[in-house]
């Protein structure tokens, strides 16, 4: 009878850890099943950009402008391009592209758009801009055209990718961009690409944007008035790799 009773207590006691081991598990499984859910639901970081790329580009005086997809279509190098946004996000582009790397002077935007849709981010910064997202008095609209402009198409030799040539040099772009003043946003940008690249990673300068800071994807912006880590990163997470070309680059 004692030996009954001590198998029925073990098989009871065996019964309530194979429940207790259950109901941890279902547990688990509903926490782990919320947090998918929740994360799911969360906004992306920045906005998204739309736009009908029709409008982007002369299509009559390019081949193949029957493409399905306009926006993703290849233009002869130094063609002029009406991106919907400054910086741009996607549109028509170069053949060529512009590869990971912290640039002091600036690419055309064709290469740059393209560089997108592998996947890549771009951090754009402006030394004209205070770190506050105010403008600065130095850059003027006249010098701004010559420095972003087609004008420097000519001078890009690139073929596939590569980090190209400079669309302007240096000591011909807006002054805060070469005297000094812009050492320290630079400095933390450069943590930035050290920490969260190489792979895919474009740090790039641009005179003429309405922020300092501007994050990019393939069809996603994120303006920032200061080198916010932690959106950089989160921006970094949700869109590197994740251009609508898929490539194999490091």
């Amino acid at each position: 009878m004692t030996f009954i009773i001590q198998n029925y207590i073990l098989q009871a006691d065996l019964m309530n850890k194979k429940w207790i081991v259950i109901t941890l598990g279902a547990v688990l499984l509903a926490a782990l099943l919320a947090w998918l859910f929740i994360e799911s639901t969360k906004p992306l970081p920045g906005e998204k950009v739309t736009y009908n790329c029709d409008s982007a580009i002369d299509f009559s005086k390019i081949d193949a402008a029957t493409a399905g997809d306009k926006c993703r279509l290849h233009i002869p190098e130094g063609s002029s391009v009406n991106y919907s946004t400054n910086p741009p996000t996607f549109g028509p582009h170069y053949p060529s592209w512009v590869t990971k790397g912290f640039y002091d002077e600036p690419r055309l935007d064709g290469n740059l758009v393209h560089s997108q849709e592998h996947g890549y981010i771009i951090i754009w910064y402006d030394c004209g801009r205070r770190v506050t997202g105010y403008p600065s008095t130095e850059l003027r609209a006249g010098r701004l055209q010559r420095i972003v402009g087609t004008a420097y198409a000519q001078s890009l030799n690139m073929t596939a990718g590569s980090q190209g040539s400079a669309s302007a040099k240096l000591q011909d772009m807006p002054e805060a961009f070469r005297n000094g003043s812009c050492d320290n946003l630079k400095k933390n940008l450069k943590e930035v690409y050290q920490k969260f690249g190489p792979h895919k990673l474009i740090v790039m300068p641009r005179p003429g944007m309405d922020f300092p800071v501007i994050l990019t994807a393939w069809g996603r912006m994120e303006k920032l008035s200061s080198v916010d880590k932690n959106k950089i990163k989160a921006f970094i997470d949700a869109f590197r790799d994740n251009g609508p070309e898929q490539t194999n680059e490091p």
